[in-house]
Order: C-alpha cells, then structure tokens, then sequence
C-alpha cells in the first residue's frame, strides 16, 4: 500500500491504477537522476487566480485610490483545470437543458468592462468582481492574499 492512502478491510483500493511490474528501462532511468522519487499520489498543484487581473493593475489602482486596496489581497486558489477554464473563452452550451452563460475569459472580461466603466467606482469593480466569480463558478472558493511573486 503507498504511503498516505488508506484503505478500509473489505473495501475496495482507493487507488485506480498502479504500476503492477518493474519500471520501464525509461522511467528507472529518470528514477535514477538526483531529487528524482517516485510519486505514489497524483494531485494537481492549486494555483492562485486573481480575482483582480495583474495586466489591469495600473487601473485598478487608479481606480481605488486612496482605498489601500491591493490587487494581490483578492486571489483564489483553483486547481490547474479551474484555473485554465476560467481564462478561456467559450461559447454557451445547454447542459442538462440549462443555458450555460457565454464565457469570454476572465481578463477580456475585465478588458470589456474597463473600456465600458473607465471610471468605474470602487463598488462598481467589487461588485462586478462578485458576478464575475458566480458566474465562473467560483464563487465558493476562499479569498486569499497572493503568495507568489508580484508582477
């Protein structure tokens, strides 16, 4: 059993594939390089999204001026796939007869409503930082300060 995955007597193993004979002669080979180590579990790295777009940064701190707001207090952590969907666009589909709304992706959102609101007020960018996440499907995800480097 690999470390950390727990399985109860009676159940079935957790784990949906597993090496079953020796490593290839490729994967001893990279298993052989120096820091390399096997993986017993696969789980995608969480990635911070900023709710607020880092290419927009100049405006948004135009816009809240003399607020103390910074860009990188308002990020989420979202698995790579979430992180990837929410900057892509796409077009509504109906799934499971429900409309799913057009997505053009994150930031040309934010492009859009910048050229329309270029002197959006603080509450209008809150606001629409609030829809923008409902309709994302982000909407449950904690808000957190960003922990990488800042652009």
């Amino acid at each position: 059993m690999s470390p950390g995955i727990l399985k109860r007597p009676g159940q079935p193993d957790p784990v949906t594939a597993r090496p079953k004979e020796l490593p290839s002669a490729h994967d001893a080979d990279v298993l052989s390089e120096p820091g390399a180590r096997k993986q017993y579990q696969a789980y995608p790295s969480a990635h911070q999204h900023h709710l607020f777009p880092q290419e927009l940064k100049g405006w948004f701190a135009e816009r809240f001026a003399g607020l103390k707001e910074d860009i990188h207090d308002y990020t989420v952590y979202l698995s790579e796939g979430e992180h990837s969907a929410v900057h892509t666009r796409g077009e509504g589909k109906v799934v499971r007869g429900v409309k799913e709304p057009d997505l053009k992706g994150w930031n040309q959102e934010w492009k859009d409503f910048k050229n329309d609101h270029p002197q959006a007020t603080p509450q209008e960018i809150f606001e629409k930082a609030g829809r923008l996440m409902d309709k994302y499907g982000i909407s449950d995800a904690e808000i957190a300060r960003y922990r990488g480097n800042k652009k």
